[in-house]
């Protein structure tokens, strides 16, 4: 297990326990803070839109907004981000900032896959998370465990349209329109008005049909 595996395992289970005498955001962050001087969203009093953060969450983006204006790439930068992700998985300069250490720090690239399973229980529907997913694997170049999970998140809802789009991606990336037809036609046994299903069969015959004897052959 990688040691940046061993960080955002320890990071996850720490800030999504929800005891009342749990230890503070610096008790348990395991990078030194010391040396950075927290950056407020707000100077002086807030204005009528301000947003409503809890101290703890206020805590935290006001540590991460200073490393991100001081241009920091570095292992606590990386930690922090997970931080904010999993407490706003929409953050766009959160998932900014942790692909640009994945770069230059050149991290692991399976743990960073790992931790998008960590998170994605109740972010199936993040923008961002499939973007940052989708990046992960044009890196590795590596498809072999995608359908699979696309499959997990489409058990919980198979109409997912960021999965189905992930998948419309998937298939044109690495040429797997046929593999994906046969793929398809468990969703049609288990929902036959499944209509993300019928769409997706759509684009994938779209450029394959044609011929009358084809178009008779799909009618069929």
């Amino acid at each position: 297990v990688s040691t940046q595996s061993t960080w955002g395992k320890s990071i996850l289970f720490l800030f999504s326990q929800k005891m009342e005498d749990k230890p503070s955001f610096l008790q348990k962050f395991p990078f030194d803070l010391s040396d950075v001087t927290p950056l407020k969203q707000y100077e002086g009093t807030s204005t009528i839109m301000s947003f409503a953060y809890d101290p703890e969450y206020e805590t935290i983006l006001d540590y991460f907004r200073a490393l991100l204006v001081k241009g920091e790439v570095s292992a606590r930068v990386f930690e922090l981000s997970s931080i904010v992700i999993l407490r706003l998985c929409g953050n766009y300069n959160a998932w900014y900032i942790r692909k640009k250490c994945i770069e230059e720090l050149k991290l692991d690239l399976i743990s960073e896959l790992e931790f998008i399973e960590d998170i994605l229980p109740g972010n199936e529907k993040s923008y961002q998370l499939w973007e940052h997913r989708r990046y992960i694997i044009e890196k590795l170049g590596d498809y072999s465990k995608e359908f699979d999970f696309i499959a997990k998140v489409l058990t919980e809802d198979n109409k997912n349209y960021h999965a189905w789009s992930y998948r419309v991606w998937l298939v044109e990336a690495f040429n797997l329109r046929d593999e994906d037809l046969k793929r398809l036609e468990l969703y049609f046994e288990e929902d036959p008005k499944n209509n993300s299903a019928w769409n997706h069969r759509h684009f994938l015959r779209q450029n394959q049909i044609k011929t009358a004897e084809d178009l008779h052959d799909e009618l069929k």
